[in-house]
Parts: structure tokens; C-alpha cells; sequence
């Protein structure tokens, strides 16, 4: 018996294995196409982040303005060692104290709303009818915050 080569047709060209150099140039350029866009969103998400990090001293800025918006009107001040705790004017107990690495601020002993990130070391204290608050964070940098206590009615 002999045995017959079989004929060379288009379909059993294309089922032998390997890439012809159409297909590997095809998936060059989709490749590179891919590639190029990895710039452009490496530069936007830097964009993203400038504009959403707030500095320290615009967080300070920020806790300062409210701590001080939510005092008028607020009545029984209270200060301690690690909280200042004060009854504002729709009768709610606000507590702010330092956890762990931050400032937060609690409604009736409930929540958890941080207020100011990276502090290191708080301490509140009274003397006569002024209140002050310092703050260190761990870069370094030391806030003050200090305003006159209303005389309770």
C-alpha cells in the first residue's frame, strides 16, 4: 500500500499551530494600544489624589470652623483630661476626644466621626473661663485652638 500525502487546502494551513506574521503584528498593535492609555490614567488618579488630600492645616482649618460653629449657644462645657463634652442647642450631648491616632466626635455617647487624622498627642484643659485645645500630630506640628467659656445660665 501507498501511502498518499494529503492535500494542502486553506483550512489545513490554518489548523497547523503558530502564529502567521499578520496575527502577530495584529496583537502588537493592540498590545501597544493598551499601553499607551496606562499614562494617562496613571496621570489622572495623581490628579484625583492632589485634589482630594486635604492637608493637615486644611483639616485644622475645617475642625476649627465647626468645633466653633457648634459652641454658640452650647451650654454646660465640660473639660477633661481627653474630652471636651458640651450640651448644644437642640439639647445633644457633643463629645469630642482622641482615639487611637485621631479626634473624634460622638453624639450622645453614640457614633464615631473623625474629625481630625494623624494626631499623636491631644489635651484639653480650663483655666479660669478660657478653654484650650492643643493638638500634635505626628509630623511634628502643634494647633491651638482657644476661646472663652459662656457662663452657664
Amino acid at each position: 500500500m501507498c501511502r498518499t500525502k494529503p492535500k494542502k487546502t486553506l483550512q489545513t494551513e490554518l489548523a497547523q499551530n503558530g502564529f502567521t506574521i499578520l496575527e502577530a503584528l495584529l496583537s502588537l498593535i493592540i498590545t501597544m494600544m493598551i499601553l499607551s492609555f496606562i499614562p494617562l490614567f496613571y496621570q489622572e488618579a495623581q490628579k484625583i489624589n492632589q485634589l482630594s488630600d486635604l492637608t493637615s492645616e486644611n483639616e485644622w482649618l475645617l475642625f476649627r470652623t465647626q468645633f466653633l460653629a457648634e459652641l454658640q449657644g452650647a451650654h454646660t462645657i465640660r473639660v477633661s483630661v481627653n474630652a471636651v463634652s458640651f450640651i448644644d442647642q437642640e439639647e445633644k450631648q457633643i463629645v469630642y476626644q482622641q482615639y487611637k491616632n485621631l479626634v473624634r466626635r460622638q453624639v450622645n455617647g453614640r457614633g464615631h466621626e473623625p474629625i481630625l487624622q494623624n494626631v499623636q498627642k491631644t489635651h484639653f484643659h480650663e483655666i479660669n473661663d478660657e478653654i484650650i485645645l492643643a493638638f500634635t500630630s505626628y509630623d511634628g506640628k502643634q494647633h491651638f485652638l482657644r476661646f472663652r467659656k459662656e457662663n452657664d445660665a
